[in-house]
């Protein structure tokens, strides 16, 4: 039976969602009307547990037809999106409860990870203990994970901090999590991804992440058996996927995003061999068994676990809220003041809007959020910078 009535905001799409019985219980599935109209693809369904053979597809569509037709006015019609982010005269998704996540499934899993779970209180002091006392690196990937959502408000580009270190126990993990932890559940495998992927699959997840952090643990995963990484910094780092074309003859939609890119490995995100224009859209920080991104791990890890999820909300709370305009402006005021200072650095002016952007959401993160005055300096910054 036909459930409600999705219709997408960015493409303006439809889909049904549809109800099934099998067994003794109702499932759920969200289905394109396009495969709904069509004999070979209706049968696809049949993955999900619906009773359709390529015998009974034609009499499943004129079924599904009829009964929509006959109900169109009772079937109630939702607004449905298929990324995270703003949107404009709804709000900051998936913080929105009108709107419904119509997207692919293994992107769907993800949703439910991004709320606040446990004590703010708890995380909050965790937090500010680390930004009094611990590594300038984790602060600083701390503030990027803030930084996504200032992005495409401020008109720049995605960028990249990368965490490194070839010795064991030196936090890098742990500090992805503390990133996550901002928004969602920081468990690894959650929230965070893995570079185990293809190229178009760190696209499509780009784009679905949009304009929230993307954290990506252990690049060793994505090198091949030559040891050669298969990840396209360059490409992520501009914010558009490619053209491609669809079945139909067509051109399929372009995915975007405009987030932070945070990571971690047990080598350099960039190469020797690599692009100016890759290295400039990374701030690389390495680390050691001296100089550890979190200090005790085991502790922190459990903690976070545990409470996470409320100072994203927060933040974005109070940036896309009733005084939206306002921050906006004051976040380019800031924004001008920190690029200006930084390009005083032997760095580009990539790395100077990357490095200003996360000043900025430390500064706005410390007076909407932390209240403790240990804001990042330009010099803590700078000297990361290439």
């Amino acid at each position: 039976l036909p459930m409600e009535r999705l219709t997408n905001i960015d493409t303006g799409t439809e889909k049904l969602k549809l109800a099934f019985l099998r067994g003794k219980r109702w499932r759920i599935v969200v289905a394109d009307k396009k495969t709904l109209a069509s004999a070979s693809s209706i049968t696809d369904l049949a993955n999900v547990g619906i009773a359709v053979t390529s015998e009974t597809a034609k009499s499943l569509i004129k079924y599904l037809h009829d009964i929509e037709a006959l109900n169109y006015d009772r079937i109630p019609e939702r607004k449905s999106v298929s990324r995270l982010g703003y949107f404009d005269e709804e709000g900051f998704s998936p913080y929105v409860e009108n709107l419904v996540f119509d997207g692919d499934a293994a992107f769907g899993r993800i949703i439910p990870t991004i709320k606040p779970y446990g004590s703010f209180g708890e995380w909050l002091k965790l937090a500010k203990q680390i930004r009094a006392t611990g590594s300038i690196a984790t602060r600083i990937v701390l503030a990027a994970s803030f930084a996504s959502v200032l992005i495409q408000p401020l008109g720049i580009l995605p960028f990249f901090v990368h965490l490194w270190s070839g010795a064991s126990g030196s936090g890098k993990t742990v500090a992805l999590m503390l990133a996550a932890s901002v928004w969602a559940d920081p468990y690894p495998g959650r929230y965070i991804q893995t570079f185990n992927s293809t190229r178009v699959g760190h696209e499509m997840l780009a784009a679905f992440f949009n304009q929230l952090p993307m954290i990506i643990d252990e690049l060793q995963l994505a090198k091949d058996n030559k040891g050669r990484a298969q990840f396209d910094v360059y490409g992520l780092a501009e914010g558009v996927g490619r053209t491609r074309g669809n079945k139909s003859g067509g051109v399929a939609a372009t995915p975007t995003w405009a987030n932070t890119i945070i990571t971690s490995g047990e080598t350099p995100l960039i190469n020797i061999g690599a692009s100016a224009g890759a290295v400039n859209r990374v701030i690389e920080i390495e680390g050691s068994e001296e100089h550890k991104f979190i200090e005790d791990g085991h502790k922190t890890a459990s903690i976070l676990r545990e409470n996470y999820g409320y100072a994203g909300k927060a933040f974005v709370e109070e940036m896309y809220g009733e005084n939206r305009e306002a921050n906006l402006i004051r976040a380019k005021e800031l924004y001008e003041q920190y690029t200006a200072a930084f390009l005083h650095f032997d760095t580009t002016d990539k790395q100077s809007m990357a490095a200003a952007c996360i000043c900025v959401a430390d500064y706005l993160a410390n007076e909407w959020i932390f209240h403790d005055d240990k804001i990042l300096t330009i010099a803590e910054v700078g000297e990361h910078l290439c």
